[in-house]
């Protein structure tokens, strides 16, 4: 006998399996794996952002006047400079005066340099000749800044020699008095030199400021200068770490607030011990960068400075320290405000987001169970929950039942969030993240079971049914309106999941694992989604397909052979007995009416015409008279019904 088979331009019902029908999966793109942390904890980059507004105060009186009239300027000032009297105190004036016009004059070619930089790349693709003209503007204003440097290291260079209070080439003998601030002179000589690259010269010179005049307040400066330059040289030769330890530690000799670079030099020193992995001791530095911050935050970059450094000691923290004891550590630097612990809470969340960039699991998990307890009735609190999810997900990513677990756990987390007084925006972040977890967690095990794009699936069972019970969590959850809402940046746009095809997945693996008396409401369910869908036809068909085998396995060795008025059907599975005769066998009345409920016109269509074709062949048929009867009887009875 001849099963149950599709009818005209109907779906085909292909594969390997026993009941005619291998899983398909909807979704053709790979889902992307749960990003496992496998960065390690790494030496970070200090912020030397703020470093050029503590070590060059020139920079805050200096004028950001236009290009044109800083050359006019500085074109009179050198007119008046060669007329001047070598010994005259104008003549010191002046050199100061030249020099600091030209290092704004530095400053005004930068500017415009990177304005025209900007514009040609932004005309590149549009206008390449305006894009080549901004390009030599560009080279331009870079042949200013070297010369406008050039110039202001030669009259620095003029006045730190000829105007020291010592004999000169200049002044052989009877030198003029030195220049009262010359200190000053020293400290920037030597910084232009930095600035140029050139380190020999700027080496000398803060060496000058530090033996010439030794009660400067720019020797924390100088020696700062000294630590900057050993550090980088460290980057690639660890044995300057100490001579770069010594040179901050000379920094900090003298204290605040008349040191303005205090609290720099200890963020640098803890990136010194870092980088020595002395963790404990770089953990103390970052502290005393907070207290720095807070105490004088009237110094320049001060707050800044303590936010770099908040941010900067969560890693070392992460290697250091315990998450169980991170609310402690961290609620005396966060700056909360009495009352408040938001501060607390943010960095020991990038605390367990960087346990989490790097493996440590066990951790991630320890830090957000406790923000859980002491964050509770937050709208984060289902953020955390998500990372203590995405933790176990990653930690036991062999284990399938775990998994599940800890995704029940989410849902019960988010059943709760959404009932409490949250915003709505936390309330949609919560369902956003629970649905993405489980749907892409169901689509990695659907495709790890069945394969896809010509590669073979596993084919384990308890990975489908894992994959099939997440698939109904979700489907049971929410609706289609409010599924349509989430996003999925993990997936490609093409492959984001809806209710429809999360609820014919589910259903198709059912039908895979032979669970008839599952798979037929799992398709019904999908033709009642969207009845015109794409799919749907063949979830009709394949519900039939589910009852019927329900009926079969339920009626074998010939139970089903009195007429009972009702239409025949033929299982794909059960063996027919030999005294069968050709005989088809009936559906139920329960299960017919189930099926033409909720299947309607599709039942018909996919199953009618099988029906009447077989019921044709019995007509015509050499059987004897009275089985002929019953099957000419039945014939009538199908087109009845199908009518």
């Amino acid at each position: 006998m001849r099963p149950l088979g599709p009818a005209p331009n109907g779906p085909k019902l292909t594969g390997s399996s026993t009941h005619g029908k291998a899983p398909e999966m909807s979704f053709h793109g790979k889902v992307e794996e749960l990003k496992k942390g496998e960065k390690k904890i790494g030496i970070g980059t200090a912020d030397v952002q703020m470093l050029a507004g503590i070590r060059d105060a020139r920079q805050i009186g200096l004028q950001q006047r236009a290009l044109a009239l800083l050359v006019t300027e500085i074109g009179q000032l050198e007119s008046l400079y060669k007329t001047t009297d070598l010994r005259s105190k104008d003549r010191q004036q002046l050199l100061r005066r030249l020099a600091e016009d030209y290092v704004e004059l530095e400053n005004a070619a930068f500017r415009e340099k990177t304005l025209a930089e900007v514009k040609r790349d932004s005309l590149k693709a549009t206008n390449p000749a305006e894009a080549g003209k901004q390009q030599a503007l560009a080279n331009q204003r870079k042949t200013t800044m070297d010369l406008s440097r050039k110039a202001a290291i030669s009259y620095y260079s003029t006045l730190v020699n000829d105007y020291s209070g010592t004999p000169s080439r200049t002044f052989t003998q009877n030198p003029p008095p030195a220049y009262p601030l010359l200190d000053e002179v020293y400290y920037y000589l030597a910084y232009e030199y930095e600035q140029a690259g050139d380190t020999t010269n700027a080496r000398r010179v803060y060496l000058d400021l530090i033996t010439k005049t030794p009660t400067s307040k720019y020797i924390p400066n100088a020696y700062l200068a000294f630590g900057e330059l050993f550090f980088n040289e460290a980057m690639s030769d660890p044995s300057k770490w100490d001579p770069a330890k010594q040179a901050y530690q000379r920094v900090i000799a003298k204290p605040p607030p008349e040191n303005k670079v205090f609290g720099y030099a200890w963020y640098k020193l803890a990136y010194v011990f870092w980088n020595q992995g002395d963790l404990p001791h770089a953990l103390d530095a970052f502290k005393k960068v907070v207290d720095f911050g807070t105490q004088f935050a009237q110094l320049p970059n001060a707050k800044k400075l303590a936010d770099s450094a908040r941010r900067d000691l969560v890693p070392v923290y992460a290697l250091a320290g315990s998450p169980t004891a991170a609310y402690n550590f961290f609620r005396n630097l966060s700056g909360d405000p009495p009352g408040s612990s938001d501060k607390t809470f943010k960095m020991m969340n990038d605390l367990g987001q960087n346990y989490l960039d790097t493996g440590h699991y066990p951790e991630a998990i320890a830090l957000y169970k406790d923000l859980i307890v002491r964050d509770n009735g937050s709208d984060r609190i289902c953020e955390y929950q998500s990372h203590i999810t995405e933790a176990t997900m990653a930690m036991k990513s062999g284990d399938k039942a775990s998994i599940v677990a800890e995704l029940n756990n989410q849902f019960k987390r988010y059943n709760a969030f959404k009932q409490e007084n949250h915003s709505p925006e936390g309330k949609q972040t919560c369902a956003n993240r629970t649905a993405a977890m489980a749907t892409e967690t169901a689509m990695a095990w659907h495709l790890e079971a069945v394969g896809s794009q010509g590669q073979r699936g596993t084919g384990d069972p308890r990975t489908m049914d894992l994959a099939a019970l997440l698939y109904k969590k979700v489907s049971d959850t929410w609706n289609t309106a409010d599924f349509a809402k989430f996003e999925f940046p993990r997936l490609v746009k093409e492959d984001w999941p809806n209710i429809y095809k999360i609820k014919y997945n589910m259903a198709d693996l059912l039908y895979f694992r032979e669970k008839w008396a599952e798979c037929g409401p799992a398709f019904d369910a999908v033709v009642e989604e969207d009845p015109t869908g794409k799919q749907a036809a063949e979830a009709a068909y394949a519900a039939v397909l589910c009852y019927q085998n329900i009926y079969l396995a339920t009626h074998q060795k010939g139970a089903d052979k009195k007429g009972t008025g009702n239409l025949p059907g033929v299982g794909k599975d059960i063996k027919q007995d030999p005294d069968d005769g050709g005989e088809v066998r009936s559906l139920p009345v329960v299960l017919r009416s189930a099926a033409l409920g909720r299947s309607g016109g599709l039942f018909q269509r996919y199953c009618c015409h099988e029906f009447r074709q077989r019921f044709r062949r019995i007509r015509f048929s050499t059987l004897p008279r009275e089985r002929k009867r019953i099957g000419i009887s039945r014939y009538a009875e199908s087109t009845h019904v199908y009518r």
